[in-house]
């Protein structure tokens, strides 16, 4: 059981670590993205700005697949604007984000049936630990029956504990999941109606 729950807990916390991951990977690339339009807007840069001005740009190139942002040094100009580079940015964590929401949504479900397993397995132990506490014929029984009960509980505890740990973050994730659909549908009914009313 004690092996069970340390696993599940374990999943939990690199989930929980991964989308953290991620959210600082986004507020990391937006804090890049607003520098360099801070640098766009100086006038007569130096050697050093321009140099930086291309470094981040570097960067969110490795950062942003199919962002194709590039610095022309001669007009002193990007060939994109922030907005755009912001929905780029939004658009892979969203993309990052659903796998990470449909991976965790797939453990923690496999993780509710084992520890569903486990919590009968460890209340039918507490129960004939309960059942025996008392009943012993010398001080050694006596022992070895209350450490039994001690276990038994502990164990209990550490199951139930995993599983509404589980179950707490599965319902996190799963909110999180719908939320995040539905931001997608919209934001898609919103260029497939743009696309519609230029056509027209």
């Amino acid at each position: 059981v004690m092996d069970m729950t340390k696993e599940v807990n374990a999943s939990t916390d690199a989930y929980n670590k991964s989308i953290e991951g991620l959210n600082a990977s986004e507020a990391a690339t937006k804090k890049m993205t607003d520098r360099l339009y801070v640098l766009e807007s100086v006038e007569n840069k130096s050697n050093e700005q321009k140099s930086e001005m291309k470094m981040l740009v570097s960067s969110l190139n490795k950062e942003v697949d199919g962002l194709s942002l590039v610095y022309d040094e001669q007009t002193d100009s990007l060939n994109q604007n922030k907005d755009a580079i912001y929905d780029l940015i939004d658009a892979k964590m969203e993309q990052l984000k659903m796998t990470a929401y449909e991976d965790r949504m797939k453990t923690a479900y496999e993780d509710q049936i084992k520890l569903q397993d486990e919590y009968t397995a460890a209340v039918d132990r507490y129960n004939k630990a309960e059942k025996n506490r008392w009943n012993f014929a010398t001080p050694w029984d006596s022992a070895k029956n209350i450490t039994e009960y001690n276990s038994a509980y502990d164990a209990l505890m550490a199951v139930t504990k995993a599983y509404d740990k589980t179950t707490e973050s599965l319902a996190t994730t799963e909110a999180a999941y719908a939320e995040l659909s539905g931001a997608a549908t919209k934001s898609g009914d919103a260029i497939t109606s743009a696309g519609e009313s230029s056509a027209a």
